[in-house]
C-alpha cells in the first residue's frame, strides 16, 4: 500500500468512526440550541471592527515574542515563528473585509513574501522525510529519485532561507494596518 493510500485509509476510518458521527452531532446541537453564545454574554453583540485590533494586535505580540525567543542559526529554529505568522495570517483574513485593500495590501504582502520564504524551507524538510520514506519504502531507481528530489528542495529552501531575516525584519518595521490612524 502507498503512503498516499495508507493516509486515505486513515482518515476514512477516522471519518467513518462513531467518536467523528456524535462530535458532528455535537456541532449540529450547538448550532441549532445557541448555547454556546450565552457564556460570551454581550461579545457576539460587538462589531466586528471593534474586536479585531485587539485580536490582531495579539496575534502579532505572540510572533513578536516568538521571534524574540527563537535559535536563528537554523531552518529548525525558525519553525515556532512560521507557525505563529500563520497564526496571525488567520485572523487578517478573517477581518480583512474590514480594511480598505489599499491599507492592507502593502502589510498583507510582505507578509505573503516572508510566509513564501518559510514555506520552501519547510518543503525542504518535508520532501526530504517523504522522499525517504517512500525510497524506504520502494528502494531501487526510487532512492535515487529521492536524493534528486531533496537536492532540489534543499536548494530551494537555501536560497529561500538567505532571505528570511531581511524578510521579517521588513515585515518587523512595518507599521500594522489596523493601527493606522
Amino acid at each position: 500500500m502507498t503512503i498516499r493510500a495508507a493516509a486515505w485509509a486513515e482518515a476514512v476510518k477516522i471519518v467513518e468512526s462513531q467518536e467523528f458521527k456524535e462530535f458532528q452531532l455535537d456541532i449540529l446541537e450547538a448550532a441549532v440550541a445557541h448555547d454556546w453564545r450565552t457564556p460570551a454574554g454581550g461579545a457576539f453583540d460587538a462589531a466586528v471592527a471593534d474586536i479585531a485590533p485587539a485580536a490582531l494586535d495579539r496575534r502579532l505580540r505572540r510572533a513578536r515574542k516568538i521571534a524574540r525567543t527563537i535559535d536563528r542559526s537554523s531552518p529548525a529554529g525558525w519553525h515556532p515563528l512560521r507557525i505563529a505568522l500563520k497564526k496571525l495570517r488567520y485572523p487578517l483574513q478573517m477581518f480583512r473585509s474590514v480594511y480598505p485593500k489599499d491599507i492592507r495590501k502593502p502589510y498583507m504582502s510582505t507578509l505573503s513574501v516572508l510566509q513564501d520564504a518559510f514555506g520552501h524551507v519547510n518543503d525542504a524538510a518535508v520532501a526530504q522525510r517523504l522522499a525517504n520514506e517512500a525510497a524506504e519504502a520502494t528502494g531501487g531507481d526510487a532512492m535515487r529519485a529521492a536524493g534528486f528530489v531533496c537536492g532540489y528542495k534543499a536548494a530551494e529552501a537555501e536560497a529561500a532561507s538567505r532571505t528570511i531575516e531581511a524578510d521579517f525584519a521588513a515585515f518587523e518595521n512595518m507599521k500594522p494596518f489596523w493601527r493606522e490612524d
